[in-house]
């Protein structure tokens, strides 16, 4: 969303709304029109479509990662990573070669674990990137649940709305 002074959302913001439809992620690029006293008046940029390269939304959170690889550890991260059901990228030095396959242990702020496989991404001395390769729905639906706690509570404290 582009939003105007003081992070308030103005007319003539691009947006994207984002829907589910017989199972698959939409994305429709829209323009706020109109802001009326509990919505916004939108009009369409460009028919919905899935050619968005991200499937999942993200959001940053403090999470603590330990990679390994082959059975022997790599690197512990406790700290701010970018998170998505489809993977995260994070402040670390470990040296993994880019096509690696890491097994990855997650833990969120909240205590919740999830254990999943990665291929590294992309690498350089400041970040590494990693897609998950083998994440269980119970562990992917974990992942999108933490996601969206994250962007509720910053559009909470930026709208000053409580959301239930």
């Amino acid at each position: 969303t582009d939003v105007g002074l003081d992070d308030v959302v103005v007319a003539g913001a691009a947006v994207t709304v984002i829907f589910v439809q017989d199972g698959h992620l939409y994305r429709w690029p829209m323009r706020i029109e109109e802001i009326l006293a509990n919505s916004y008046f939108l009009t369409s940029v460009q028919e919905p479509g899935t050619g968005e390269r991200r499937e999942f939304v993200r959001a940053p959170m403090n999470i603590r990662v330990v990679i390994s690889a082959g059975g022997d550890l790599v690197d512990t991260v406790v700290g701010p990573a970018d998170v998505s059901a489809a993977g995260l990228r994070l402040e670390s030095s470990a040296k993994v070669t880019a096509g690696a396959i890491v097994d990855l242990a997650l833990q969120a702020d909240d205590g919740a674990e999830v254990h999943c496989r990665a291929v590294v991404v992309r690498g350089d001395d400041a970040s590494t990137a990693f897609e998950f390769v083998e994440l269980s729905t119970a562990d992917e639906n974990r992942i999108i649940d933490l996601v969206f706690q994250v962007r509720a509570a910053s559009l909470q404290r930026r709208i000053g709305v409580k959301l239930s």
